[in-house]
């Protein structure tokens, strides 16, 4: 891994940015089994935790997916 590359992940990490690796294996895993962890969000409905597989859903063309609300 390059030094570029480590920061770039390192940079991802602490801001909460998907790394590609993670989204390709998240895509991956979806397209196969389906969706199965739920969203989650909070009373006003802003999502918590799930960005990058809300977004993969979407591309796939979900029109519903599992939310949890906390």
């Amino acid at each position: 891994m390059t030094l570029n590359r480590l920061l770039t992940t390192i940079i991802q990490l602490a801001f909460g940015i998907p790394t590609f690796w993670y989204a390709k294996e998240a895509y991956k895993d979806i397209k196969e089994n389906g969706f199965i962890k739920p969203i989650i969000v909070n009373e006003q409905y802003a999502v918590i935790d799930g960005d990058t597989r809300l977004a993969i859903a979407k591309e796939l063309g979900y029109k519903s997916v599992i939310v949890r609300k906390l």
